[in-house]
């Protein structure tokens, strides 16, 4: 709530690319990791020896849509690849904002950022140091790409997302 947290900045990404990503993590079928984000709301993961709820897609894009009595940023993880130093631009001033700061960002300050955080960069480094939240199959910067599931997918598992999750996902224009 308000008294613990200023506000948050929430990265949302397609579900359908999400689904592929989690069978990677998880080593699981396609269509158990389907069923388990659709539908098991009290799903629990277990990443280094901590218990985490994972829930469903919708409910934590609700849970988050829903926190308001704080400032909230909310990013969609395609923009910040198409469009990064338009989302550092937004996130500077969200966070000037927020803890009434004074963060300026000159050109060079942001190619750095933009260099420092690139998906390639980062998968570079968990192979040369490994990554606490990498699993036995896979590593947690694999692909990063955008619409992977184009590939992966069946029509009858993208029809079943876009159906159970089509008001989320429309509010968010993946459909």
């Amino acid at each position: 709530n308000e008294t613990v947290n200023a506000g948050f900045i929430y990265i949302i990404r397609d579900p359908r690319d999400i689904i592929v990503s989690l069978k990677n993590f998880s080593g699981k079928e396609i269509d158990k990791t389907i069923d388990e984000f659709l539908f098991s709301k009290s799903l629990m993961i277990t990443t280094n020896g901590a218990q985490e709820l994972l829930s469903t897609w919708e409910l934590n894009v609700q849970s988050w849509l829903n926190y308001t009595s704080v400032p909230r940023l909310i990013i969609k993880y395609e923009d910040l690849k198409l469009n990064p130093k338009e989302i550092i631009l937004n996130i500077k001033e969200f966070l000037n904002k927020i803890h009434r700061l004074n963060i300026n960002l000159s050109e060079k300050d942001i190619d750095k950022i933009i260099e420092n955080t690139n998906f390639n960069n980062l998968k570079k480094l968990e192979d040369k140091n490994g990554f606490d939240e990498a699993t036995i199959h896979s590593n947690f910067f694999r692909s990063g790409t955008s619409n992977q599931w184009k590939d992966v997918l069946t029509n009858t598992q993208i029809n079943l997302i876009e159906k159970n999750l089509k008001s989320m996902m429309r509010y968010f224009n993946y459909i």
